[in-house]
């Protein structure tokens, strides 16, 4: 059994995995598991009580390369505060959504593949005709969509000329003028010497933006089977308080 100062960082589990963290999934579990628990051995708060914990000690404070998983995963955890800072307050809410909105993308997508399958087959049962009435219009439509490009161009060039919106029936010609743009990074420093100018400046919402696929630098996942919507996940329980080495 561990001594009761260690048992009890080793039963609290739930620490913040660092989202931005280079883990494999076993690195990620040993420092969600264990992280209260090496924080305090690496700072000093826990006296080591095996060799194996004294070689941690060391690497943590970068005395020692890191060798045993605790370390490699302890060293990525610190790697990644230091690149990004402290894990926001609300990560474990924000990736509980994100992982119920990758089950959701993966269902659509699904859906998606089935639903063009099944167009595909009706389609090809008429596949034929279709092919006529391409061949026919072909073109018709080609003719009418490069003398549109050229009328629209023109129209273009004589509301510039004229420097004025015009309408004609459903069509709009709406003219816009020259946009005026700064150097925001020039204005950054030209404020430094003028803090006068700064209340003119202002700042919009903060926003957030979804994108779906893995990093750059990581294989694509295997295709998902179909799988049901699943709710999102409840916290892990707490750990038995097992040293683990």
């Amino acid at each position: 059994m561990p001594p009761p100062e260690h048992a009890v960082l080793l039963a609290r589990g739930n620490y913040p995995a660092h989202p931005a963290g280079d883990f494999d999934d076993a690195e990620r579990e040993l420092v969600a598991r264990y992280g209260h628990w090496m924080e305090a051995l690496a700072a000093g708060v826990l006296a080591p009580t095996t060799p194996e914990q004294e070689h941690f000690a060391r690497a943590a404070r970068g005395e020692a390369e890191p060798a045993s998983a605790f370390e490699v995963a302890w060293a990525k955890q610190r790697q990644a505060v230091a690149a990004h800072g402290p894990p926001p307050a609300n990560w474990r809410e924000a990736r509980q959504r994100l992982a119920h909105l990758a089950n959701l993308k993966a269902m659509a997508a699904e859906a998606e593949a089935e639903y063009s399958a099944r167009r595909a087959a009706v389609l090809e049962t008429v596949r034929a005709e279709l092919d006529a009435v391409d061949a026919e219009f072909a073109g018709r439509l080609q003719g009418l969509a490069d003398e549109l490009a050229r009328a629209e161009a023109d129209a273009r060039a004589v509301v510039l000329a004229g420097r004025s919106s015009v309408r004609h029936g459903d069509v709009y010609a709406m003219f816009c003028k020259e946009r005026v743009t700064w150097d925001g990074a020039g204005l950054g420093e030209y404020v430094k010497d003028h803090p006068e100018v700064a209340r003119f400046r202002k700042v919009g919402k903060a926003s957030v933006q979804l994108r779906y696929g893995p990093p750059p630098d990581r294989r694509p996942p295997q295709p998902l089977g179909p799988r049901p919507v699943q709710a999102l996940p409840p916290p892990a329980a707490d750990p038995p308080a097992e040293e683990p080495y």
